[in-house]
């Protein structure tokens, strides 16, 4: 054992080493998963980002071109109406769409005639501001001016261009006042006729791309299906109108269309997931090697131990036949205690290999009994009166108390294998000169079977892990008392095979008190009642 036990740990600290470096590896891979599929999302988060800016650009250009259109053809009819007579009423003319709340002139001499809702001081004062530059005597015909202002308090699109009555005749102004929502239609249009993404690339783009215009102040003007989950561009309509912004927003959707192998979700989680599986079997892996160098030095202390219990009664076997043999008894008593030590330890000799060979089954799983019911009384009394020299000889008695009528369903070799298992650890362990106390009795159909002796006892919180095989006290195995420490063992697994419990308590005369209860026992007198 102490031969092995380097080199043993030796291997397990290669394989834990090892696993770890296998735990590393993994880790250093699942690190550069991570950090190419970040990268893989950073670049299609790029590809999104320029599809919305090419959005946005396509948007602003086919935005001015379709104001400049709408603008110009209802200036020119404002501007047709003054040049061919008096200002109409904005009600009394066509004009493609466009409700205006107001039509103004302004002369070269910034006299300002309107028609339609009545203009305050403030709206005069802008339109005269807005209108300045048209009216100039140096200025063409044709010049526009588009302003975003306040009329009544309430924002409005100001238009104007300069126009000449005659070639002789200074620059007047004339043009319209009309609510945001006049912007709203050609603004549709271009939304409907105005492809913002390639066509070749993707279909039903109106679903992935939204619009929002909006006003210096942040007044609505126009918006179309903005998505919440989106990348977003922005610009300024300065061109067409002053004063108006907007913004594109391109679904995240879109990236199945638009970027190969779409937007990657985030592996992190499974990353996470794949890292801890690793480390958790590495746990295991760990705690398993430790298991089995726990289990190899376990099962080498047991061969130890069986062999020392096989060495002293085949010495003493040897020993007395060849005296026998040689004739070197001098009387027949002699002889004949020769002959009983030799019985003895054969009896000895064939209840440890009866443990061992039950132990083994019961490991393999093939642990089978062949239970009929039987008196529980006559067994554990024979099995007392053969196991008394074994007692003798280690300087103990065994006292009976057993209730003879119990009878209970039994595997009569099993439950002798238990009493001598518990018999054979009272004499060991009891003190010098002891009375073991075996009794019989039952119990609300329990047949309680108890072993008790006058040694140290087992401290409470050993009491649980006694039954666990190859388990020995500290005590015990520091002693000179030799064990193998699968005999509690045997006794818990056979008393399973019944059906019962078996477990440790305090002794009425300070030692341990053994139990074993075996289920299904009734009277004899209660069977033949029932017969």
């Amino acid at each position: 054992m102490s031969r092995n036990s380097p080199r043993r740990i030796s291997r397990l600290g290669i394989v834990m080493a090892l696993l770890v470096l296998t735990l590393g590896v993994a880790s250093a891979l699942a690190w550069q998963a991570h950090q190419a599929a970040r990268s893989h999302r950073e670049a299609a988060e790029r590809v999104l980002q320029d599809y919305a800016e090419f959005a946005a650009w396509q948007f602003s250009r086919a935005a001015r071109q379709g104001l400049d259109a709408s603008l110009a053809q209802w200036l020119g009819i404002v501007a047709c109406s003054v040049q061919t007579g008096r200002l109409p009423a904005p009600s009394g003319l066509t004009m493609g769409g466009l409700d205006a709340r107001a039509l103004f002139v302004v002369e070269a001499d910034r006299t300002l005639t309107s028609t339609g809702e009545p203009l305050d001081d403030e709206a005069r004062a802008a339109i005269l501001a807005a209108v300045q530059p048209s009216i100039d005597p140096g200025r063409r015909s044709g010049h526009r001016v588009v302003r975003v202002v306040q009329l009544a308090g309430r924002p409005a699109i100001l238009a104007a261009h300069a126009v000449r009555r005659s070639p002789a005749s200074p620059p007047a102004a004339a043009g319209f006042v009309a609510d945001l929502d006049v912007l709203e239609r050609p603004l549709s249009m271009v939304m409907r006729n105005s492809p913002l993404l390639p066509p070749t690339l993707t279909s039903g783009a109106g679903e992935l791309v939204g619009v929002r215009v909006r006003t210096d102040g942040g007044v609505p003007v126009f918006e179309s299906r903005l998505a919440e989950d989106a990348v977003r561009a922005a610009g300024t309509l300065t061109d067409a109108v002053g004063g108006l912004h907007y913004e594109v927003s391109l679904s995240r959707a879109a990236a199945g269309a638009l970027v190969i192998g779409g937007l990657p979700r985030s592996r992190l989680p499974l990353l996470v997931g794949l890292l801890a599986l690793t480390a958790g079997l590495l746990v295991v892996a760990a705690l398993q090697l430790r298991r089995e160098h726990e289990l190899t030095r376990l099962r080498s202390d047991f061969v130890s131990s069986v062999s020392h219990e096989l060495r002293t009664p085949l010495a003493q076997i040897r020993l007395f036949s060849e005296t026998l043999l040689l004739g070197r008894v001098r009387s027949g008593r002699e002889a004949r205690r020769s002959l009983e030590i030799i019985q003895q330890e054969s009896q000895r000799l064939a209840h440890l290999v009866e443990n061992v060979l039950y132990f083994s089954r019961g490991e393999r799983g093939a642990g089978r009994l062949a239970p009929v019911p039987a008196r529980l009384g006559g067994i554990v009394t024979e099995l007392v009166e053969a196991f008394a020299p074994l007692a003798r000889a280690g300087d103990s008695d065994v006292r009976v108390d057993v209730r003879e009528d119990v009878v209970a369903p039994v595997d009569g070799g099993a439950i002798r294998q238990i009493l001598l298992n518990l018999l054979d650890n009272a004499v060991k362990y009891g003190r010098t000169g002891q009375t073991i106390l075996v009794t019989l009795d039952r119990r609300e159909g329990m047949a309680v079977i108890a072993v008790e002796d006058e040694g140290p006892g087992v401290p409470a919180d050993a009491r649980g892990r006694i039954w666990a095989p190859y388990s020995r006290l500290a005590e015990a195995a520091d002693s000179a008392v030799a064990g193998t420490g699968i005999g509690l063992a045997v006794v818990r697994d056979l008393t399973a095979l019944h059906g019962g419990a078996c477990r440790v308590e305090s002794g009425a005369r300070g030692g341990a008190r053994f139990v074993v209860e075996i289920p299904h026992a009734a009277a004899v007198a209660d069977l033949a009642h029932a017969s």
